[in-house]
């Protein structure tokens, strides 16, 4: 659809500019499709002067060039669109994201909000399995783990962009294996702290800004209400929380501490994370230790239930 829209749009223009000199298209790397003289910068002569040697079956541009032209010039004012992702990078776009690999569940549900799932052509293992919560994502090329994905199976999806988080896959595992021109955008859609700005600039960087702004009207409101009610709350009557991630991975139980969305949940619905503190991110911690904290309340996660099952015999046996 966005592709019939710039083609439109390529057309009213061009039928606004007929008197125009036709020049000679021009290769490009890291430029604007149809940029001539390469300041990245479209203008509308230059976008003319692409689509009339297009549609005379002349010059070196194809149909998807002269679409992208064209919706670079009518919704980003000709220029390129940048913004910084949550690990500091500036991402640089000089078209459309057409072709997404999405490495975890939580930039799917991002991308699913701001209903973009047809740029979705790669997905991480984990999201196959997800077959009722993402109907039409699920089905998409399997290219491998959300922390070590197969690069090649990457590759050939042909991407335009890479999302992931913040840490995972590190750089080494993916950036560093990848060809110049692939953006590897990271950002976390499961922090308090960060997921109400990565929903601002993922939908300017999908051009989904009017679905952004209807669920963050939506987010805010239920989020400001909480925040409300939680700032009645005396600091001496918070729950305490215990956050329990199941059986450690060397001993004791999982802690889910500081630095984890689960941490900054239980902080913004007013309770008080016991492992806060004592550990920090996802670590084990003794059995005697939270036995002597005596929580008031233990949070329990199962990755063993969810949509995809109305059994809730594999949750009951993670905490038998």
């Amino acid at each position: 659809m966005r592709k019939i829209s710039a083609c439109i749009l390529a057309l009213v223009l061009l039928a606004s500019a007929l008197p125009l000199a036709i020049t000679p298209a021009a290769a490009y790397e890291k430029k604007i499709p149809c940029d001539a003289d390469g300041n990245n910068e479209l203008t509308k002569e230059e976008l003319v002067n692409a689509i009339l040697p297009y549609m005379l079956g002349e010059g070196s541009y194809t149909l998807d060039d002269v679409g992208d032209a064209a919706w670079v010039y009518a919704y980003w004012d000709g220029k390129p669109k940048t913004i910084v992702d949550s690990a500091g990078t500036t991402i640089t776009l000089y078209s459309p994201i057409e072709r997404a690999v999405v490495l975890n569940s939580d930039f799917a549900e991002a991308v699913a909000v701001l209903d973009k799932r047809d740029i979705v052509v790669g997905i991480a293992h984990t999201i196959t399995k997800y077959t009722k919560f993402f109907p039409e994502i699920s089905t998409k090329t399997d290219v491998g783990g959300w922390y070590t994905p197969d690069v090649e199976a990457i590759l050939a999806t042909h991407p335009d962009a890479i999302f992931t988080y913040v840490k995972w896959p590190s750089t080494a595992k993916l950036d560093d294996k990848l060809p110049e021109g692939i953006n590897v955008i990271r950002m976390d859609f499961y922090k308090a702290a960060t997921l109400r700005d990565e929903m601002l600039k993922l939908g300017d960087l999908l051009d989904r800004t009017e679905l952004r702004d209807q669920y963050l009207e939506w987010y805010d409101q239920y989020v400001d209400e909480i925040s409300k009610r939680v700032a009645e709350i005396p600091e001496e009557n918070k729950t305490r929380v215990f956050i329990d991630g199941g059986k450690g991975k060397t001993f004791g139980r999982r802690a889910y501490s500081t630095g984890t969305g689960m941490h900054d949940l239980c902080v913004c619905a007013g309770g008080v994370n016991i492992a806060e503190g004592y550990v920090e991110g996802y670590a084990d911690v003794e059995t005697e230790w939270i036995l002597h904290e005596n929580p008031d309340v233990i949070v329990g996660i199962s990755y063993k239930g969810g949509y995809e099952t109305d059994d809730s015999t594999l949750m009951k046996e993670h905490y038998d």
